[in-house]
């Protein structure tokens, strides 16, 4: 009598019993995922398992199904390994992509800085010119005088404007 299979379907539900043949056409027809979890018994037990775990208290095993089962491994692991060259060939290119792009980020981040610092000096242009403006315009309201008187410095202050304004000295 031949055995059967129980099986985690979509749902992550157990499911079978279906006969070892029957799963074996459907595992070779890619119905499973590959991370299904299959469970062989003895087909004279006709108990129904909630889990696999369940299933474990027979002695089931664990099975890829077929006659071929080294070639099969075989293939599979070549599978496998063209998955993880594929896998290492693009990290290697976003690796370098991520180097190109960080070092595209770093002269931007160089460029901003160089405009941050033309910025300030230009900021600084316009505030000398402003003074020198203002300076210019309170020659005509105002007329500050120094005049050194023996070892101090004294300073006259003549308002020419119409406002009144008080001189602070500190």
């Amino acid at each position: 009598m031949p055995n059967l299979v129980y099986y985690k379907d979509n749902s992550r539900v157990v499911s079978g019993p279906i006969k070892e043949d029957e799963a074996t056409v459907l595992y070779n027809a890619n119905f499973f995922r590959p991370d299904h979890v299959f469970r062989v018994v003895d087909a004279t037990n006709t108990e129904k398992f909630a889990s696999i775990d369940n299933l474990r208290t027979l002695n089931g095993m664990e099975t890829p199904f077929g006659k071929n089962e080294e070639e099969k491994e075989q293939k599979e692991l070549v599978r496998v390994y063209k998955e993880l060259a594929k896998s290492l060939r693009d990290r290697i290119t976003l690796e370098s992509r991520v180097k190109t792009l960080e070092g595209e980020l770093e002269k931007i981040n160089s460029l901003e800085e160089d405009l941050r610092k033309l910025r300030v000096k230009e900021n600084r242009r316009d505030i000398i010119e402003k003074w020198e403006e203002i300076k210019k315009e309170d020659a005509r309201l105002f007329k500050i005088t120094r005049l050194t008187n023996s070892s101090r410095c004294v300073a006259e202050f003549e308002n020419k404007s119409p406002m009144a304004v008080s001189v602070v000295v500190s």
